[in-house]
C-alpha cells in the first residue's frame, strides 16, 4: 500500500533542539492539533526514550501497555531525530494503521521539522504485488482461442501461466508426459474461478497490491505473483520498468519512514543487496513475535506440493526437442513422489543425525536431478541471451532461481549441523508431510546483521515478570564481543524501559482465575476440558453474550463453539470458518456475540466497548513439549547453565498470556473480566511470574462475584 504522504514545506523552526525536543514538540502539535488524540506522560516519556537512542545508537526495549499510542511515539521520535527508519510490525492490522491512520496524523506537523514533505512508504514481500511476466503468460494463453482455452487447458497452464503444450509423438522417456504426473496440484473448480477474478481487476490493478485484489488462496495467486527466487530481476525481465515490486521498493529505499513486516526485514537483513541499509533506525512493534519470524526466514522448508508445482513449471518451459532435460524433470518428479512416500512412513520428529534411507535416497537424487537441470537452464539463459530473445532468457531465469531455492532448501535439509534444528512433520489434512529446518538461535545472527544502526524494540508484552532479560536474548542483546561485518565492535549497552499503561486496570478489570476447575494436566486434563465448557456457558450467559473465548487448541475452540450453539442463544463465532478480518468485524459489529478463537487472534484484535466484556482464556498457552526447535532451544539453554523451562517455555507462555489477556481493556471506558481457567497460575512458581507479566487488575477466584459483575455490566448495556 502506497502512502503518499505531503506537508506544507517551511524552513524548520527547530533548529538548535536536541532530537528529544524536536520530537515532544511534534507529538504535543499533533495531539493539540487532533480533538480525539490527549496527553498521555507514558507517551511522552516513550517519546523521549525513543529519540534518545535514535541519537546515541543504544539499543532500546519499550514495554509500552495498551492505550500508550506507542505508534505516535516512535512517529513522533524518529521524525525529531530526522533519522531514515523502518518500522517493522508482525500484524497486517497495524501496518495498515500505521499506514492509513498514525503517519498521515503526523505528517504536517512534521513537515514544520523537516523543512520539506515527510515521505513514507508501506512495504511487502515481493509475492504481494501482480507479476506483470506472469501475468502476461496467462494473457498469451487466452489469446490462442477466440473464446479463451479449454477448461482443460486452463487447468493444465494454472500452475503459472505457461503455454498451452501442443501435442506431439510420445518420447521414449518418459513413457508419459510429466507436466501430467500431477497427484498434489490439480486446481479446483473454485481455484479457477477465483483466478478468473484475479486476471479481471489485473485489467486496472492500482498499485499492484494483494491487498486491493479480489480475495484468493496463495496457490492461485501465485499464478500472477512471483517471489524473490523466481524473480529474474528488473534489469533482466521485460516488464522491469513498469513492475509493481520494484516501484514500491524503490520509493522504500528514498522514504523517511518505511513500514515493513517482521518477514520482510529478516530476509532483508541477509540480502545481498538490501533495501533498509540506508535505515539507520530501526523500530521493532511486536517485538515478542520477532523470533518465529527470523527463524522462519533463515531456516529451510521443503514442501512436496509447492516443490512439485515449481518442478511442474521447469518441465513445462524446457524445449520440446530436448527429451534428456524432459526425463531429468520426470525423475525430479518421480523423487518427489517417493519423498511423500517416505514422509507418511515416519511421525513427526526431530532429525539430529543422518535421515533415514527411505528419505535421504529421494532428497539425494533430487539433488542430481535438481543440478542437471539447473546447468541446462543455465546454458538456456545463455544461449537465449546471445539470440537476444530476452524476454525468453528471463523466463528461463525465472524458473531457474526457483529450482536454486529448492536445490539449497534439499542440501541444507540432508546435511546436519549443530546451529541449526531439523524435523519432519506429518501431513495435515491430507496432505504430505514436510521437512524443515531452522537456526538453533537467531540473537547473535540478527544483532550483528543490525551492526550500528539503531535498535528500539516494543511492545505491550516486552517483560517477563518485569524481566526484559529475555527479549533482550532474543535480540542478541546479551551477547558479548559481537563485530560488523567491518570488524567494528556493536554496542550492546542496552535498556528495558516499562512505561506503564494510562488505564486504571484494578479498576476496570477483574482477573479471574478459579480454583475449582481441574489443572489441563495428567488425568485431570479430560476433566479440564469438560469443565472449561461448563465455566465457558456460565460465564457467557451473564455476560450476555459478548464474550472473546481463547483457545491453545482448534479442536478446544471447535468444541467450545459447538457446546454454546447447543447451550445457548447467542450467535457464536467461530476462528477457521471465516477469515480472521472479517471475524473480527462481525464479533465487533453484533454486541452479543461470542468468538471462539485459537492463537491466531490472540494478537492484534482490537475490539472497543461492549463487545468484548468478557475475555476467557482456557489455559496457559505453552508451546508444545515435543515441538522440535523449542525443544532444541530448551536443551541448548539448559547445557549453557540456564533454565531451558523458564527461558523458553516459561516467557513465550507469559508473553502470549498478556497478549490474550490485552484485548479486554482496549480504552479508558472498557470494563469487564479476564477469565483464565487454569489455576496452575496461583499453585505453581512460573504461574507467579506470569502474574506480574499481567495487567495488574483486581483479582479473585471467587465466581459469585464475577458472574455478579458482569451481570450488572450487561445489564448496564
Amino acid at each position: 500500500m502506497d502512502v503518499a504522504l505531503t506537508g506544507v514545506a517551511s524552513s524548520s523552526h527547530n533548529w538548535g533542539m536536541s532530537a528529544e525536543e524536536s520530537a515532544l514538540e511534534l507529538l504535543a502539535t499533533v495531539v493539540a492539533e487532533h480533538p480525539n488524540a490527549e496527553d498521555r506522560p507514558q507517551q511522552r516519556e516513550m517519546t523521549t526514550l525513543v529519540a534518545q537512542a535514535a541519537v546515541s545508537g543504544d539499543p532500546l526495549i519499550v514495554q509500552a501497555g495498551t492505550g500508550t499510542g506507542k505508534s505516535l511515539a516512535y512517529l513522533c521520535a524518529a521524525v525529531g531525530a530526522q533519522t531514515p527508519a523502518v518500522v517493522s510490525t508482525a500484524t497486517r492490522q497495524l501496518s495498515d494503521q500505521l499506514a492509513n491512520s498514525d503517519i498521515p496524523l503526523i505528517a504536517e506537523a512534521a513537515a514544520e521539522i523537516l523543512g520539506r514533505p515527510l515521505t513514507a512508504r508501506s512495504l511487502k514481500g515481493r509475492s504481494n504485488y501482480l507479476c506483470l511476466a506472469k501475468l502476461d503468460d496467462l494473457q498469451r494463453l487466452e489469446s490462442q482461442a477466440p473464446d479463451g482455452p479449454p477448461p482443460e487447458a486452463e487447468e493444465q497452464a494454472f500452475d503459472l501461466g505457461i503455454e498451452i503444450p501442443e501435442p506431439e509423438p510420445e518420447p521414449q522417456e518418459p513413457e508419459e508426459d510429466p507436466a501430467e504426473r500431477s497427484t498434489l496440484n490439480r486446481p479446483s473448480a473454485a481455484d479457477l474461478e477465483a483466478l478468473r477474478d484475479v486476471l479481471e481487476w489485473a485489467d486496472d490493478p492500482g498499485d499492484g497490491d494483494r491487498a486491493n485484489a479480489p480475495a484468493a488462496p496463495d496457490r492461485v495467486w501465485m499464478q500472477v505473483a512471483t517471489n524473490a527466487a523466481g524473480c529474474p530481476g528488473a534489469r533482466t525481465c521485460a516488464f522491469g520498468e513498469d513492475c509493481y515490486a520494484e516501484l514500491a521498493r524503490d520509493e522504500a529505499r528514498e522514504a523517511d519512514i518505511v513500514v515493513a513486516n517482521h518477514a520482510l526485514l529478516a530476509q532483508d537483513l541477509i540480502s545481498p543487496n538490501p533495501l533498509f541499509e540506508s535505515k539507520q533506525l530501526i523500530i521493532l512493534d511486536e517485538v515478542h513475535e520477532v523470533q518465529g519470524y527470523l527463524s522462519s526466514a533463515w531456516g529451510y522448508e521443503l514442501h512436496p506440493a509447492v516443490t512439485e508445482r515449481t518442478v511442474l513449471q521447469a518441465i513445462r518451459r524446457i524445449p520440446k526437442t530436448d527429451t534428456g532435460m524432459t526425463a531429468t524433470g520426470a525423475r525430479l518428479l518421480a523423487d518427489i513422489s517417493a519423498l511423500v512416500s517416505g514422509l507418511v512412513e515416519i511421525p513427526g520428529q526431530r532429525w539430529t543425525e543422518e535421515l533415514p534411507a527411505y528419505i535421504d535416497g529421494p532428497l539425494e537424487s533430487m539433488e542430481r536431478n535438481l543440478a542437471k537441470l539447473n546447468t541446462k537452464f543455465e546454458q538456456l539463459i545463455k544461449d537465449t541471451k546471445a539470440m537476444g530473445e530476452n524476454e525468453l532468457a528471463s523466463r528461463y531465469q525465472s524458473v531457474r532461481g526457483n529450482l536454486v531455492e529448492i536445490a539449497e532448501s534439499v542440501k541444507a535439509l540432508r546435511t546436519p549441523d549443530p546451529y541449526m534444528v531439523r524435523w519432519s512433520r506429518e501431513g495435515r489434512d491430507g496432505n504430505p508431510g514436510l521437512l524443515a529446518c531452522a537456526p538453533l538461535e537467531v540473537g547473535a545472527k540478527f544483532r550483528e546483521l543490525v551492526g550500528e544502526r539503531s535498535l528500539v524494540a516494543t511492545s505491550a508484552t516486552a517483560a517477563v515478570g518485569e524481566d526484559f532479560a529475555p527479549v533482550a536474548r532474543v535480540l542478541g542483546l546479551t551477547e558479548q564481543n559481537l563485530k560488523t561485518a567491518e570488524g567494528d565492535p556493536i554496542n550492546n549497552d542496552w535498556t528495558g524501559v516499562d512505561v506503564g499503561s494510562p488505564f486504571d486496570y484494578a479498576k476496570q478489570g477483574i482477573l479471574y482465575i478459579p480454583t475449582h476447575v481441574p489443572e489441563p494436566v495428567g488425568k485431570d486434563r479430560f476433566d479440564h476440558s469438560e469443565a472449561v465448557l461448563e465455566e465457558l456457558t456460565e460465564l457467557v450467559n451473564a455476560a450476555g453474550g459478548r464474550t472473546l473465548a481463547l483457545f491453545t487448541t482448534t479442536a478446544g475452540a471447535k468444541a467450545a463453539a459447538e457446546h454454546l450453539r447447543n447451550e445457548t442463544d447467542f450467535t457464536i463465532l467461530e476462528h477457521g470458518e471465516l477469515p480472521a478480518n472479517i471475524l473480527a468485524e462481525e464479533f465487533a459489529d453484533d454486541e452479543t456475540s461470542v468468538l471462539c478463537a485459537t492463537m491466531g487472534m490472540w494478537n492484534g484484535l482490537n475490539v472497543v466497548g461492549p463487545a468484548c466484556t468478557l475475555v476467557v482464556i482456557d489455559k496457559i498457552p505453552f508451546a508444545p513439549m515435543t515441538d522440535p526447535l523449542v525443544q532444541a532451544r530448551r536443551e541448548n539453554a539448559d547445557a549453557a547453565g540456564r533454565s531451558g523451562f523458564s527461558e523458553v517455555f516459561v516467557a513465550d507462555a507469559a508473553l502470549s498470556l498478556t497478549q490474550g489477556s490485552g484485548r479486554l481493556i482496549r480504552s479508558s471506558s472498557d470494563k469487564g473480566v479476564v477469565a483464565i481457567l487454569d489455576q496452575r497460575l496461583l499453585t505453581k512458581g512460573y504461574g507467579r511470574t506470569m502474574l506480574r507479566s499481567l495487567p495488574p487488575m483486581w483479582r479473585t477466584s471467587d465466581k459469585a462475584v464475577v458472574v455478579s459483575a458482569l451481570e450488572r455490566l450487561a445489564e448496564g448495556n
